[in-house]
């Protein structure tokens, strides 16, 4: 059972003062993320303005009561009388840690049972100015014993305790703790070392421009315009050394940097970037665009700074004079204007010279509209737009992130596979014409696959001769929750013709669909709700038809997701089965992908990098992902993930995209991180490690 002094219909709403008292509201746990309010049997549904809850066995009859503080009223105090009614077992703990931490803050306890395992880790401050009982409180069931007890202590010790009898409160001190039986880090090399001194070989610092996209939309659930930087890994200069460019926000200059002789990086200057440094620099491709023999560099402009229609959005396109000088090609390329997301380059029809998928990912000031995406064909050296011809479903793909070119089906022709916020995954076929048209999800066992994907990568990773896909989401550790049965959901309109489109990101509730945001800040967006609801108790009681029916609700765009997940999809002849990605791979949102035998021993496996930290301000940042290994064994069996303290892969911050580089003959991963310095790891192959 999990309480809240006000759950989330009215939490935002107990942050102002209401015009009158709001009850508190007990929620019981109905799974599949759905809760069912029993305020009222429960008997809490007293009307006060509370700003703090705290539970503990008050009466140490073995189960939780409830503190609720109030403003200017006295507390409520609930006893429960759950263990009353019925015969459930539980267990308390008591840490008895050192002199500076007595309550073993930061210690991980472990208990099994024949029910199987629960964990709870000893952080007994939760919420706003609450802080609950640091006795360890674990409910058993049915079960008349726990089998173990294991203590992780802060400092890596642990202890153990067996055959515990239910119904009683223990202490384990820690005193009796043992140090784990493991080998010091500096005597085991792993897969990945983290580079401290990176700026004496790599001296790049994304700077990300302040820009307030909520000034535009008060409701997006994140920033547009913090998406940036892109990244570029390639031998520009023809020396035989990988070099890199980097992307600039608006209003900084993109870097381009050789890789000299001793391996270090030195930057190149470049009137075109200090002319184009109002362009927000989130993709670029590295490719020979006219077959001379040297590499090419298209740059997307994305952002939500300017309007739309600006030409700040034109993408760009940069021609190699075969020593890593470039001049502006811009003029070869179509007269699309649109915030950009991504870029791929690749032969499509087979004609001798690179073609490109161009991909947007909106419409400025209108999230979650979108303008469309692109395929530009390579003909007499220029580019054209071929997207009506060859693929007119892509006017209406929605807001594409990332795309790959792979053959789903094995008949030998590309096809093109798109992924984006508020989307299903596309695969669009290409026929024995040229022409590309839309498979449906069903056909490809991949139903119900709505989602916040933020990449995609193709490889064979099962060795059966196809190519499976990776797709990173949002991830389960977010704020925003979805399943296939409760969708998490966006209504969008104009709702009061003021020219700016209104955005209503809604939540399921006992089959009503209720607003996250609240009173306050929806009133912000639509004025017109300030007299349409009085005070903050009437407006969270109502659901999204009822706040918005009478604005046009009926015609609004309506966008679902029904997983927050992140997948492998494993290819079989075109049709696909979904294998979810380890939890540790799910604590945060995906930016970029890597597949490739990155230890020697013959398999692949999976690289993974992300955070999202431009959520809006009641939402927390997504950033608890320091990059993850995913390793399996063959036929994509035995997935796990490996966490930091095995892998070695650091990557802290705002990761958008990361690469392999080969610096002085040495494997290296380099992460461009939005809004920070870039990072470096070293990687090392089996027979490294063994050395």
């Amino acid at each position: 059972m999990l309480a809240f002094a006000s759950p989330e219909k009215v939490l935002e709403e107990s942050m102002n003062i209401p015009s009158q008292a709001i009850p508190n509201y007990l929620y019981k746990n109905q799974g599949d993320l759905y809760f069912k309010d029993i305020s009222i049997q429960a008997g809490i549904d007293q009307p006060s303005f509370s700003n703090g809850m705290a539970y503990g066995d008050l009466d140490n009859d073995g189960d939780l009561d409830l503190v609720i503080n109030n403003i200017d009223q006295e507390a409520f105090i609930y006893e429960n009388q759950s263990l009353k009614d019925d015969n459930h077992g539980y267990l308390s703990i008591e840490l008895k840690g050192e002199k500076n931490n007595s309550s073993g803050v930061g210690s991980r306890i472990e208990i099994k049972t024949k029910s199987g395992k629960q964990y709870k880790d000893q952080m007994p401050v939760r919420g706003f100015q609450s802080t609950s009982s640091a006795i360890i409180h674990f409910g058993l069931g049915q079960s008349e014993k726990v089998d173990t007890i294991m203590v992780r202590w802060p400092d890596g010790s642990i202890s153990h305790t067996f055959n515990v009898g239910a119904n009683k409160r223990i202490i384990i001190d820690k005193k009796d703790a043992v140090i784990a039986s493991t080998v010091k880090d500096d005597d085991t090399q792993k897969l990945f070392e983290y580079i401290k001194e990176t700026n004496t070989i790599l001296d790049f610092t994304h700077k990300e421009n302040a820009f307030d996209d909520f000034e535009k939309q008060v409701l997006l659930p994140h920033k547009m315009s913090q998406f940036g930087p892109a990244m570029a890994i390639a031998d520009f200069n023809k020396d035989g050394r990988d070099d890199i460019f980097f992307g600039g926000s608006s209003g900084n200059v993109a870097m381009l940097y050789f890789q000299d002789k001793s391996g270090k990086f030195i930057p190149q200057k470049n009137e075109l970037f200090e002319k184009h440094k109002l362009y927000e620099g989130v993709d670029a491709v590295a490719f020979d665009f006219d077959g001379d023999n040297d590499l090419d560099l298209y740059v997307v402009s994305g952002g939500n700074e300017f309007e739309p229609g600006n030409l700040n959005y034109k993408d760009r396109l940069y021609i190699n004079n075969g020593k890593g000088s470039f001049i502006d090609g811009s003029n070869l390329l179509p007269k699309n204007i649109a915030s950009g997301s991504t870029v791929k380059a690749v032969d499509f029809d087979m004609d001798g010279d690179l073609d490109l998928f161009v991909g947007t990912r909106h419409l400025p000031h209108n999230y979650p509209l979108s303008q469309g995406s692109f395929i530009y064909e390579n003909v007499d050296g220029r580019f054209e737009d071929v997207t009506a011809d060859m693929a007119p479903e892509l006017a209406k793909a929605g807001m594409v992130t990332d795309a790959v070119w792979v053959d789903i089906n094995n008949d030998k022709k590309l096809d093109l596979v798109m992924v984006g916020e508020w989307m299903e995954p596309w695969v669009m076929l290409q026929d024995s014409n040229g022409k590309f048209t839309r498979k449906l999800n069903e056909e490809l066992g991949l139903s119900n696959m709505s989602g916040w994907w933020f990449s995609i990568e193709k490889g064979d990773i099962d060795g059966d001769g196809d190519m499976d896909l990776i797709l990173g989401n949002l991830g389960n550790n977010y704020k925003y929750q979805a399943t296939e049965e409760y969708p998490f959901k966006v209504f969008a309109k104009d709702f009061n013709s003021s020219g700016s489109m209104d955005i209503v990101l809604s939540y399921p509730q006992d089959g009503n669909y209720y607003p996250v945001r609240g009173k306050q800040c929806s009133s912000e967006q639509l004025p017109e709700l300030k007299k349409k609801y009085k005070d903050y108790n009437s407006f969270a009681k109502a659901d999204v038809k009822t706040i918005y029916s009478d604005l046009g609700l009926i015609n609004a765009l309506e966008l679902s997701i029904s997983t927050f997940s992140s997948y492998i999809l494993q290819n079989d002849n075109g049709h696909f089965k979904k294998l979810k990605l380890p939890n540790y791979a799910q604590i945060s949102s995906i930016n970029d992908i890597l597949i490739d035998d990155f230890d020697g021993d013959g398999a692949k496996e999976i690289l993974l990098a992300g955070n999202l930290y431009a959520s809006e301000v009641e939402t927390t940042r997504n950033d608890a992902s320091y990059g993850c290994v995913i390793s399996f064994d063959k036929n994509i069996e035995n997935i796990s993930a490996l966490k930091l303290s095995e892998s070695g892969l650091f990557i802290k911050g705002d990761c958008k995209m990361i690469g392999k580089i080969k610096i002085d003959k040495v494997n290296y991963l380099v992460s461009a991180l939005n809004n920070d310095h870039v990072s470096l790891h070293r990687y090392y192959t089996k027979s490294e490690i063994n050395e």
